[in-house]
């Protein structure tokens, strides 16, 4: 029997434990017997925690929310059991158990007010102690720009947003996004499942169209060059076709991807003796299997996969068993292989190129199914995977299980090429293929029209396809750390792109055609033979520039040009002189010239009170100028 619940004082003798709400309720109640009128609402330990108008059982009027010192924590309004009109929250400083802060929103943030409309988010303001409007980062929001309607708020990426958000906190109907400075960048409609979606260019023409259900490409989609013309045609679904069309039009490339083939992923027939051993060999009872019995090549192919191949998480056991049994039971010549492979002594294989080496010289025994023997290798998992990439039927396969989410994951497996069946992935926002042995990339990376962000770095990459210039929503590129003796043209093709790195290549001249990226806003250049910069680099706005490691006494003169830079990295050993116009950039915050050569500076540079990090130690500076540093830039940190 349950005991009754204490009653703490404070809390009417009228009111009822209410277990489903795990407080204290008192209210009136209609004939029914719904709640009707106002209901109080107490926390177990007696502290009031709400007041809220009901009408027929359904909160409809007035409701208020407090901490437990009696603070208010909440006011809004209902209509028939929704949230419709004005929702404020409010923080303390005193205990409390409310959590009226959503999570994601600054410390900073002390208030908030969420409009609803028959519970749709529709709008939301916050604003800090002192009452001053703030973001959701807890910092001064700017100035509205004269294009953005009065009821567009400003979201955790800095981009004005309206719209509509249902009760489970998801879009519903339409929705506009502005950029920081006032541009309308999307436009989407939320409705039944499915989103559509059009991307615009700074001018407000059409860049991209495209529809999402279930947050898969379906139907038709286009995309547009910033001169109007057509860039992309494409129709999503089970049968997709992507199409790169030229600026008048005619069709420079199409591709039509079918369904991906179906890969079979039943095991090869055994004999009933080998079954019964490989079921032995999970109890690790190889010691039971008869050394004389003669296994099929389908069968050695099988205990080969499953002694050797996988990844840490393999059942140890059972692999270790099988690589006794296949040691004892293979005819001479496999023995000799397995030998010379070294696969006596080894527990599992490391490296793709050593799987992929095994199984080649094993393949070609005739006691061996090859087949077999890479399907092991393929499904047991681990560098064993890639293995897939070369057949039609499973990569697709396996490339979707390195894909979480919007991102494909191929970085650091040691790869010589990537599998055309890339362009099949027109939804995957982000590959990551660095730290492989990539000398170019298959053309079908053209067809991923969704891709908007592409590392490369750490390869021996020495070019690019063209279809690269048909992506749409690239904004990313890293080639970073490659064999690249010039840029490749297509680079300049891609006129959304933001982030280009090119440092630590063979590079030896930088083109005038880099000033053809209107949103260039972060570029590396490291320690390429660069003998100096075009003038077309003041053409860009450019917010981040890394120019470290380069041969120059003096940079060139156009970084005095570059009006936008906030952070510039020009650290060099063979760096002697900053010119005074570097100093003068207006919106220059982060400077780095530290481990170089300068032995004096400009005048300028100790006026430079916009500075937040000055990176200058490891020079030949006489001591008297850190300290002058020190005192004319009190707010920089100086390192």
């Amino acid at each position: 029997m349950t005991a009754e619940r204490v009653r703490p004082s404070g809390v009417p003798a009228e009111a009822w434990w209410s277990p489903s709400d795990n407080e204290w309720v008192l209210g009136a109640k209609d004939a029914e017997g719904r709640l009707h009128g106002e209901v109080t609402y107490w926390r177990p330990d007696g502290s009031l925690v709400c007041k809220c108008d009901h009408v027929a059982g359904k909160p409809h009027g007035v409701s208020r929310r407090f901490h437990e010192s009696g603070e208010v924590s909440q006011h809004c309004y209902f209509e028939d059991g929704k949230l419709h009109g004005v929702r404020s929250w409010f923080m303390t400083d005193a205990a409390t158990t409310e959590r009226p802060r959503a999570t994601g929103l600054n410390e900073r943030v002390w208030r908030g007010e969420l409009d609803y409309v028959r519970g749709a988010i529709v709008g939301f303001r916050y604003y800090d102690r002192a009452g001053n409007p703030v973001g959701t980062n807890g910092e001064p929001l700017p100035a509205r720009p004269p294009n953005v309607p009065s009821d567009a708020n400003r979201n955790n990426a800095g981009r004005w947003v309206q719209g509509r958000w249902g009760e489970d906190g998801k879009p519903a109907g339409p929705r506009r996004f502005w950029s920081a400075d006032g541009a309308l960048e999307t436009e989407e409609h939320h409705e039944g499942g499915e989103v559509r979606v059009t991307h615009f260019h700074p001018d407000g023409a059409r860049r991209v169209w495209y529809a999402l259900r279930d947050e898969e490409l379906v139907g038709e989609a286009a995309a547009w060059r910033r001169d109007g013309t057509p860039r992309v045609r494409a129709t999503f679904g089970e049968r997709t076709t992507i199409e790169h069309l030229a600026a008048d039009g005619a069709v420079v490339r199409a591709a039509t991807y079918d369904p991906a083939p179906e890969a079979s992923t039943a095991p090869a027939d055994l004999s009933e003796d080998e079954a019964l051993a490989l079921l032995h060999l999970e109890d690790d009872e190889a010691e039971a299997i008869d050394p004389a019995m003669t296994w099929s090549p389908a069968g050695l192919g099988r205990v080969i996969g499953l002694g050797w191949g996988g990844d840490d998480d393999r059942d140890a056991a059972a692999a270790r068993a099988a690589r006794g049994v296949a040691l004892k039971v293979a005819p001479a010549s496999l023995a000799e292989r397995l030998v010379a492979l070294k696969l006596d002594r080894a527990p599992r294989l490391q490296t793709p190129q050593r799987v992929a080496a095994v199984v080649r010289e094993l393949a070609a025994d005739p006691a061996v199914d090859g087949d077999v023997l890479r399907n092991e290798f393929i499904f047991a998992g681990g560098p064993g995977g890639l293995l897939a990439l070369s057949d039609p039927k499973l990569a697709p396969t396996y490339l979707r299980s390195r894909c979480p989410n919007d991102t494909l994951q191929l970085a650091d497996l040691g790869l010589t090429e990537l599998p055309p069946c890339l362009g099949r992935f027109h939804d995957v926002a982000r590959l990551y293929a660095e730290g492989n042995r990539l000398t170019t990339v298959p053309s079908e990376v053209g067809d991923m029209f969704q891709l908007a962000w592409l590392n490369l770095a750490r390869n021996r990459i020495q070019s690019l396809p063209a279809t690269l210039a048909w992506l749409p929503s690239l904004r990313t590129l890293y080639l970073s750390d490659n064999a690249l003796t010039s840029i490749p043209s297509t680079v300049f093709e891609l006129q959304e792109l933001c982030d280009l790195a090119l440092g630590d290549n063979q590079l030896t001249e930088l083109p005038e055609a880099i000033g053809d990226l209107p949103c260039l806003r972060q570029l590396w250049l490291t320690g390429s033979p660069l003998p100096s910069l075009p003038a077309s680099l003041s053409k860009l706005p450019l917010r981040f520039l890394h120019l470290g490691g380069h041969a120059w006494e003096e940079p060139p003169e156009v970084l005095g040009d570059c009006v936008h830079l906030e952070t510039l990295w020009i650290a060099s050993r063979a760096l002697k002189r900053l010119p005074a116009a570097i100093c003068k950039l207006p919106r220059l915050r982060e400077l780095i010239l530290w481990y170089s050569s300068v032995t004096e500076l400009p005048e300028e540079l100790y006026e430079m009170k916009q500075l937040t990090e000055l990176r200058i130690k490891h020079n030949p500076l006489p001591d008297s100028v850190y300290a002058r540093l020190a005192e004319a830039l009190p707010s920089t940190r100086i390192s």
